[in-house]
């Protein structure tokens, strides 16, 4: 189990960092704030926030559907 909320997580780190990388240097969108002044806004978010929500919500409900947890995660996001 540990594995697989290991590779859940590091894939969510790596498809959302590089999409908000290259919505970023698209000029598709773009962060005002910075949480840490040498790192971009959107490290933070990626790096840490959506990662461990996806882990709590493979955790949580584990025979729920993954179509159900998709729009769970969604709306939360």
């Amino acid at each position: 189990m540990r594995g697989q909320l290991l590779l859940a997580s590091f894939t969510a780190l790596i498809i959302s960092s590089w999409l908000d990388f290259n919505g970023v240097i698209l000029g598709l969108w773009y962060y005002t704030g910075l949480a840490i002044p040498t790192i971009p806004s959107y490290v933070p978010w990626d790096f840490c926030l959506l990662p461990v929500l996806i882990m709590f919500l493979i955790q949580v409900k584990p025979q729920l559907s993954a179509y159900w947890k998709a729009a769970i995660f969604r709306s939360l996001v």
